[in-house]
């Protein structure tokens, strides 16, 4: 079945989103310039209770997705190096819209070992 027609408009796969915003980071997903401005927007992606849920004083532009079973980001941390890192759960049994759902949380924890195994520059 067309994934569309089972999940709804946007789909998309963590290797997919991973390659967008590795393009977008490198200036050659459209131009430099789009690219830069697509950044800055998702830099005020108001969503912070996933990957960015304990990171303090660090932009990091991200895009989130949900469904009642499934907690999506792909997010770009700018440390030592530029970090893009792409979390998708998927069947979760914890289907609670609370900031502290189990797929939330989880998804929390990695991005504190990005911080952690790439310190800030």
């Amino acid at each position: 079945m067309d994934s569309s027609v089972k999940y709804g408009l946007g789909v998309s796969t963590p290797n997919e989103m991973a390659r967008l915003f590795e393009l977008l980071a490198q200036g050659r997903a459209v131009s430099p310039a789009a690219d830069s401005a697509m950044l800055e927007m998702l830099s005020h992606n108001a969503d912070s209770e996933l990957m960015q849920r304990t990171i303090e004083a660090l932009r990091v532009p991200h895009k989130t997705g949900a469904t009642d079973s499934v907690r999506t980001e792909c997010a770009l941390f700018h440390l030592q190096s530029r970090v893009v890192a792409c979390g998708f759960t998927k069947q979760n049994t914890d289907i609670r819209w609370v900031v502290d759902n189990e797929a939330q949380v989880s998804l929390g924890k990695i991005g504190a070992v990005i911080v952690t195994a790439w310190p800030r520059r």
